[in-house]
């Protein structure tokens, strides 16, 4: 439903790149490891849609301060580090 209400309508306008803020809900102990996966997926799939290659991507990053035990943030980072420059 997100894709469809929010990015789908922006697919016929041109696009030289994307800032991408991270939500905190990917920090998790139990999604941190998945994240990866998820994103690349994204990216890649913007990509297609666009149609126009490969397209920067960049990564606004959230700071951990006031994160808990239950919180992995230098998984996310990680991850979204590999997924970009791979």
């Amino acid at each position: 439903m997100l894709y469809n209400g929010m990015i789908a309508p922006l697919t016929p306008m041109a696009i030289r790149g994307v800032i991408w803020y991270q939500g905190e809900s990917n920090s998790v102990l139990d999604r941190a490891p998945l994240y990866g996966h998820v994103f690349r997926d994204m990216i890649e799939d913007w990509r297609r849609q666009w149609g126009v290659g490969r397209f920067p991507v960049s990564i606004v990053q959230i700071s951990n301060f006031k994160s808990t035990p239950a919180e992995d943030w230098a998984t996310l980072r990680d991850q979204q580090l590999a997924r970009l420059w791979p």
